[in-house]
Formats: structure tokens, sequence, C-alpha cells
């Protein structure tokens, strides 16, 4: 059976995460088998070291007796996706009275995402791959120490205006016991800000919310494995309990093959065209077999399927494909998919005098073009298209060039790709790249061949004038390209 989970980049909700930063979270020392010094027994029967230890204390350094620690997730398809039915998947461990806990025997070098709950505490998360925190979060890492967590204590329970109550039902009235609520967004007296925090339905489906101010409304999302997810608005705290619905939904399947064998541990991603979700890319892992399964997708929805890029890297590419799915309860069934060639993109960046130069962030995206059919784009949707619906970027993979500027990426489809650079203050993408936009943040190309001389060139903003956007139809059809034909020149 395949495995689903979740896609660990989304591009399009960075600025909500960024409201998170309240969140601890930790890594761990790498795992593995202990290693015998001397023959005998022990050399035959290698011990089991904890692959997961730490302790849980107050912020006053307490340690906090019987807190729970629940491993929700655990990081899958080759490190690209994290999954909630991995071998560890809802393993719990208990802290003992000095606060410490250990998980025993777990997979090899396993990278997971936990919930901390203790009563009178807020729940925390907990990721311990450091490199796979999603963007807004902070981290602390020291491969030599046990994982250390602290938790907040929870705002007083009988406040009307620091309470969300609710309960999880699916269409037959039954509990859906640990979905999860996402609070992405706080209607206070003063204003609207995201962040908010992370709950889980009980075996009754039963969740509490209580955040540390007053607010007027909330809005948060809903999900759980085999549900169609859903978000609410302007939910209004208070005391009394709300139901919560949650449909079935339509079910995918298929089997992704390389040379007529399948490919087990692989990534396959997709979204719903139409967007519009707080949560609308997931992601599957495929099995020992090379099949796949989504379920708890929209009914009567397009969708684009997708293999992820930097799960597959070198094994091919999946280039995507459209799919509407019927009625609540349906299965579609794909079929064989087949990887196909992938492409090398490589190169540097760099300032326009040729010297090699960081930059904060660096991510290659997959994009597809959604243009209005009933209009041409006015000015105000070509300065923000992916606001307006006329372009949609995923399956992005963030790399870090480096001192030297040098980065690489395997396994590109071909395919209309972005390149979008996050630069300090004045820095732009010249004009020279042939590929830039015009906006001087970043590349849009077609993806046809190998190409390992791409040159991306900086320069200071320093009062020039750039030119007027340029025609993404055609930009987008066009070789991607940087700007090594001009310092050819």
């Amino acid at each position: 059976m395949s495995r689903i989970g979740t896609n660990i980049s989304h591009w399009k909700w960075a600025a909500v995460r960024l409201g998170l930063m309240g969140w601890l979270l930790a890594t761990i020392a790498g795992s593995g088998l202990s290693r015998a010094e001397v023959g005998g027994s022990e050399a035959k029967n290698p011990i089991l070291k904890p692959t997961l230890h730490g302790v849980v204390l107050t912020t006053n350094n307490v340690p906090i007796t019987n807190a729970t620690v629940t491993i929700k997730r655990v990081l899958a398809g080759r490190g690209a996706v994290y999954v909630s039915d991995g071998p560890d998947c809802n393993r719990q461990a208990m802290t003992k009275a000095d606060g410490t806990f250990a998980f025993e025997g777990m997979a090899e070098d396993a990278k997971i995402v936990a919930v901390v709950t203790a009563p009178g505490y807020e729940l925390e998360t907990v990721y311990t791959a450091r490199d796979e925190q999603p963007a807004g979060f902070w981290s602390h890492q020291d491969a030599a120490q046990a994982l250390e967590i602290m938790l907040l204590p929870s705002p007083a329970g009988d406040n009307p205006q620091q309470t969300v109550h609710g309960r999880v039902v699916n269409a037959d009235g039954k509990p859906v016991a640990g979905a999860k609520i996402l609070v992405l967004t706080l209607h206070t007296e003063r204003d609207w800000h995201s962040g908010g925090g992370t709950a889980f339905t009980d075996q009754q489906g039963e969740f509490a919310f209580r955040p540390t101010e007053n607010i007027i409304a909330c809005d948060f999302s809903l999900e759980a494995d085999g549900y169609v997810s859903r978000s609410f608005s302007e939910v209004p705290p208070g005391l009394g309990t709300n139901i919560y619905q949650l449909s079935q939904g339509a079910r995918l399947t298929g089997r992704l093959l390389k040379d007529g064998q399948p490919v087990p541990d692989a990534g396959i991603g997709i979204y719903d065209v139409k967007g519009g979700d707080f949560l609308n890319n997931v992601s599957a892992v495929t099995d020992g077999n090379g099949r796949f399964t989504f379920s708890g997708l929209q009914a009567h929805e397009e969708f684009c399927l997708f293999g992820i890029m930097r799960s597959l890297r070198e094994l091919g590419a999946l280039p995507r494909q459209h799919i509407k799915t019927g009625d609540d309860g349906t299965s579609i069934d794909l079929g064989d998919l087949n990887l196909v060639k992938g492409y090398t993109i490589a190169g540097r960046v760099q300032m326009a005098h040729g010297k090699p130069v960081r930059v904060a962030a660096f991510t290659l995206a997959r994009t597809e073009l959604t243009p209005p059919t009933d209009h041409a784009p006015t000015r105000e949707e070509e300065s923000n298209r992916s606001f307006y619906g006329l372009e949609h970027s995923f399956d992005d993979w963030r790399a870090d060039p480096g001192a030297d500027g040098k980065f690489e990426f395997t396994g590109v489809p071909g395919e209309t790709v972005s390149i979008f650079l996050m630069l300090k203050p004045f820095d732009l993408v010249s004009p020279r790249n042939i590929s830039s936009d015009g906006r001087g943040f970043r590349l849009l190309g077609m993806v046809v061949s190998n190409k390992t001389d791409l040159v991306i060139e900086l320069e200071p903003h320093s009062g020039q004038v750039f030119p007027p956007a340029r025609n993404y139809e055609v930009l987008s059809r066009q070789p991607l390209q940087g700007a090594e034909a001009a310092i050819a020149k």
C-alpha cells in the first residue's frame, strides 16, 4: 500500500508560516545499530540504540512528568515527503519523573515530525530534520545532545474569548480521530495577524484551541488522512462545541515504472488546479510495487499529478498530467505511469563583474501558466500573477548555491520552470539574463535539454529603470537561458 503525506515544501504558504515562529524545533543525533567492540554474542546480536530521546521541560527548566510525545509523520520518498503511515508513525512515549523519554528501535536515520502534549501546557510540534523544516520555523541543532523541548503554559480554559472548541466527524456522524487543525490567522480587536498554532482531535474527534490573546474570530484548516481537507473562516470563539464534518471524497491510484520495473519510495505530488484552499497540495509515496494512492480528494475537481523532482532526481521525471475526479466514494486507476528522461540544470550565480555571490533563497519550480480566457490580463493582474491565478508554480526545489555560487538540479522535466531568487536589498536579477521576466527576481523558461552552463547574473539596483514585464506566454516557451550568451560576447 502506498503512503500518503504532505509535500514538505509549500511555496504558496511560506508567508503564512512566518507567523508560526513561536514553535520550538530541534534535531537529534543519527540512528542505527551500535557496533560491538568485542566478539561473542554481542557481535551477533547488536544492541539497538535509542534513536529519538530527549527531555521535556517548562520554560523554567523544570521537568514535566507524563508528557506524551507522539510521532505523527516520518520522512520518506527519498527525503522529499512526510508520510503519516510509516513504520514509526503513531508511536508514543511518556516522560518519566525527570522529564526524559526515549523511542527504541526506530527506523535507521528516521526524520520525523512529533507533537508533545501535557495537561496544562500548549501543544508543541517538533521537526527532527533541520534541512526539511518548513519556512518560518526556528531550529536548534546539536547532534551530541538529546532533544530538549520546552512547553508553554496553556491559557486558562474558562475564558470564552480564548477558547475554540470543536468536534470533527465523518459523513456518518462518527468521530474522526487524529485530524489536524492548523490555525492560520487570528482576528483581534487590533488587527488580523497570522499564526495561532496546531491542534489534533482525540479519539472522540474533539479538539480545543486556546490562543494566548482574546480573539474575535479565527481562520483554520482541517485535514485528516482519507478525507477531503476543508478550511473555515471567521470562526468565533466560545465555550460551546461546534461540529465540523469531513467528506470521504474521491480516490486516485496508479503505478510508477522505469524501464518496465516498479519504482519504490518515490514521491508523487498532486494539486488542485483551481486552488483557493489553504491545503491544496498533498503527496504520496510509492510502495515496493511502485503503486501509489491518493484518497480524500475533492469530488468533481480537476487536479494536476506529477513526480516530485527532488525525490526522483537521477531516476528520471514524471511529466504533469491533468485529471478530473468523479463522485464521492469513487476511484480512478491511472494504470502504469512511466518515467521519462530528466534533465540537469546547473550553473552559478554571480554579480555583473563575475564574482560569485550568495543568495538568501534559491528555488527551481515547475510553472504552469493559467491566463484568463475572457480578457487580456490587466496591469494589476500582471503585477502579481500568482495571486490573480495567471500562473501556478509547484514542485519547488530549494538549493543553496554556497559561497562559490554554484548550483545543480537533476531530474528536471522538459517543461516550463521558474528560478526564484531572494536577494539582498538593492540587488536584482540583471535584464541581461535572457530568461529574466523583467521584474528582477526570477527566470522563466522551458527546459529542453541538459544545461550545465547557466549563469544567473545579478546587479545592484542603482536607480536604473528595468524594461516592462515581458510577454510571459512567449517567454515560457523559449529555452531557459541566463546571461551566458551576453558574457560570451
